[in-house]
């Protein structure tokens, strides 16, 4: 499914693939996305310039697209603009709650330490995997969409796992 770039729906999928030139420098890929973007809007307009043609065309993921343009620009426009804060709420009340279901799903798992409430555990994953987390790490640190992802799924597995309390003698 396409999104139009004016159209801020969430983006099923969104992950880095193998081949996403986002591994490279971040400032060298925000160039190559510009230019590309820039391109179609000039040359096919807003509406049949989608996220997914920017991406595929700056061979980078969707994502790299999104959270590096679209998320930053929302951010950036909600201390001045009201419609922009409203927008930033949303799409942070419903991100919180998508972290909020995957820890209920590892919950009904028993894969939460005990005493962890889902709560507690959400906020924690909201806080790892924020996407400011993700751009301050990818454009300002340089980490590379794999190193992130091992990252967060390290650190995630420390935080919420009983198998991971037990073998750190942390109980």
């Amino acid at each position: 499914m396409s999104v139009p770039v004016g159209l801020l729906a969430p983006l099923p999928g969104l992950s880095a693939s193998a081949e996403d030139k986002s591994e490279q420098d971040p400032i060298l890929t925000d160039r190559v996305i510009l230019e590309v973007a820039q391109r179609l809007f000039v040359t096919d307009g807003s509406v049949a310039t989608t996220i997914e043609r920017i991406a595929a065309e700056a061979g980078v993921s969707a994502k790299t697209v999104y959270d590096a343009f679209v998320l930053r620009l929302i951010r950036g426009a909600s201390s001045v603009d009201h419609d922009s804060a409203e927008l930033w709420e949303l799409i942070q009340s419903d991100f919180h709650a998508n972290q909020r279901a995957l820890v209920g799903a590892i919950a009904k798992r028993k894969g939460l330490q005990v005493g962890l409430s889902i709560d507690k555990a959400a906020d924690i994953l909201w806080t790892l995997n924020h996407p400011d987390t993700w751009l301050a790490l990818h454009y300002e640190r340089g980490w590379s969409a794999k190193e992130f992802e091992k990252w967060l799924a390290t650190t995630a597995a420390q935080q919420f796992a009983e198998v991971s309390v037990r073998h750190f003698g942390l109980n």
